[in-house]
Order: C-alpha cells, then structure tokens, then sequence
C-alpha cells in the first residue's frame, strides 16, 4: 500500500450479480489508495469466490465474471469498476 494520501479514506462497494441482476452494497473501512484496484482487478477481491460472500454470506466456487464491482467514494467518484467485458 502506498504511504501517499488515500484516495479515499472509505468507500462503498456496488456488487451486481449477473445472473440476477441484483445489486446490493457494501460500506467498507478500508482506504483506497492509487494501485487499490489491483485488489478488484487480479488479487482476492476479483474472485466470485469472495465477491459471493460479501454479496450474501454464501460460499460459491472459485471463478470471475458472476458478479461485478463498482467502488465509489463519499463525492460520487468511482475508484474502480470492472471492465465492461468481465461479466
């Protein structure tokens, strides 16, 4: 994690299931630094495995492209959101 100012000091996480088109969100305590989105992109935060659980608590196999993602701040910026192609 970078030593530079956060980006955001929290912020909330949008997830879309794609097979039922649900969104639900998430309020998270975690900062948002510049290189966060590595943790959505490529690292645990990509897989439906833990995308699943914050979803609704449910274990699901390991696998991308169920559910989506979209950060945004308090002020409405997104902070990361996957590529359209992803889902």
């Amino acid at each position: 994690m970078s030593n530079d100012k956060p980006l955001a000091e929290t912020y909330i996480v949008y997830t879309t299931d794609t097979t039922t088109g649900e969104t639900r969100s998430l309020r998270t305590d975690f900062e948002f630094h510049e290189g966060s989105d590595y943790f959505w992109r490529e690292g645990n935060g990509s897989c439906d495995c833990n995308r699943g659980a914050w979803f609704d608590g449910r274990k699901r196999p390991c696998g991308e492209g169920r559910f989506r993602v979209r950060c945004i701040d308090d002020a409405g910026t997104v902070l990361y959101e996957d590529a359209e192609d992803s889902a």
